[in-house]
């Protein structure tokens, strides 16, 4: 008979835990049942789903049963986890004119889970927009990604990554800033897309990208 810890786990339900715990440390979802598999070396997925019960009925995660993508550590004091709300969408593609309101379809409920070691110290000023389209393709960044944004602090450099709010169109997009000549050149990074530029004054820059994460 397998020998149990002073935990209540057997050495299986420790080794899916810690396999889970270190996925989380570079990524911001939870892992499936055949990457646990294969961290594990056990290639049973019986075993990894009876092991996943145990760690629930343990309260160190969290579950939908047959959505392994939706394993969630408990303890996010213990393991570094900030979450922030998903404020609503931003257009990464051809600015288009959408009613107020309807590029923040998300409640108070939904946020992302981001490891503290991934972001900067200062926290204050971050929010949460999903990428809507796909000009920014070249630049990793997909239909569904979900960027980490920080509010600016002074003069934005040339180059950067932002959300830039077009005053006209009233509508935010996606793309790369550079200031020059006069202009705001807005540059996709697809070429199926042209840049767009906009005198300074029709363009309000809300955030600059600090973290991308995958679409899942």
């Amino acid at each position: 008979m397998t020998r149990r810890e002073a935990d209540g786990l057997i050495e299986h339900e420790r080794k899916i835990l810690a396999a889970i715990r270190n996925y989380f440390k570079t990524h911001t979802y939870g892992p499936s049942y055949r990457e646990i598999s294969d961290m594990i070396d056990n290639k049973s997925l019986s075993h990894i789903r009876r092991g996943l019960e145990t760690l629930e009925r343990h309260g160190l995660i969290r579950w939908e049963k047959g959505r392994s993508r939706t394993i969630q550590l408990i303890t996010d004091q213990l393991e570094g986890l900030l979450r922030l709300p998903l404020e609503g969408r931003i257009q990464a593609g051809e600015p288009i004119h959408i009613p107020g309101g309807d590029l923040a379809p998300f409640d108070s409920e939904t946020y992302v889970e981001i490891p503290r070691s991934r972001l900067p110290r200062n926290t204050e000023d971050l929010f949460v927009l999903q990428v809507q389209g796909d000009s920014m393709i070249d630049a990793m960044i997909a239909d569904g990604d979900v960027v980490v944004f920080r509010k600016p602090a002074g003069q934005m450099r040339n180059g950067r990554m932002v959300a830039a709010w077009l005053k006209d169109e009233s509508e935010t997009t996606l793309k790369y800033y550079y200031l020059e000549n006069g202009q705001v050149r807005l540059q996709p990074a697809n070429p199926a897309y042209n840049p767009m530029y906009y005198p300074p004054e029709k363009v309000e820059v809300q955030g600059e990208v600090v973290l991308v994460l995958r679409e899942y």
